[in-house]
């Protein structure tokens, strides 16, 4: 797996452990980011939890405590009073609304170019930060920078990554150099 353009075992390896070291919690985080703020459930959860009073409240948020200290004899690990369920459904709520034309991308993704050009500078080649492409009248194919950085990644990363990363249903070469482009730019 470690072939595209002269990448070494070594390099493959470098780039696929960066891909993997996004955590499971933040790449869930990010794929649900949008799906979650859609969910009638938390809003109903809201809901539920305004019409609550006090002692309800209270007595939830205690439970909460005792969970997240691990032992129902040990002292508590968490306040019970900086535990509020509403406000913890509405910021998932909030952080689930997403501005048009605004995509998730795949965290792992994003560490992986980040490697990707660091093998390329340990190669001793410098890394354009623009002017990827060779322009050409007709034919826009990128420069030897931006198509070793995508052989790069998707030589450690399945199809299915890279369709995720990219915001398609199914992987685009196009849209993938793209997709790096940007990155690159930030």
């Amino acid at each position: 797996m470690g072939g595209g353009m002269g990448v070494t075992d070594e390099e493959a390896g470098r780039i696929r452990r960066a891909y993997e070291s996004a955590s499971n919690a933040a790449f869930e985080r990010m794929a649900l980011d949008k799906a979650r703020g859609e969910r009638g459930a938390l809003r109903a959860l809201m809901r539920v939890w305004d019409k609550m009073d006090v002692e309800e409240r209270a007595a939830v948020s205690f439970e909460l405590a005792r969970l997240a200290s691990g032992d129902d004899d040990a002292e508590l690990a968490v306040d019970p009073h900086d535990l509020d369920v509403g406000l913890a459904a509405h910021r998932a709520v909030e952080a689930g609304k997403t501005k048009g034309g605004n995509r998730h991308r795949d965290l792992g993704f994003n560490l992986a170019v980040a490697e990707a050009v660091a093998v390329w500078r340990d190669r001793g080649n410098d890394a354009p930060k623009v002017n990827v492409w060779r322009d050409q009248a007709d034919n826009r194919e990128p420069g030897p920078f931006l198509a070793f950085i995508a052989e790069a990644v998707t030589a450690v990363m399945s199809p299915e990554a890279v369709a995720r990363a990219t915001g398609m249903r199914r992987p685009d070469r196009e849209k993938l150099l793209q997709t790096i482009e940007a990155r690159l730019r930030t």
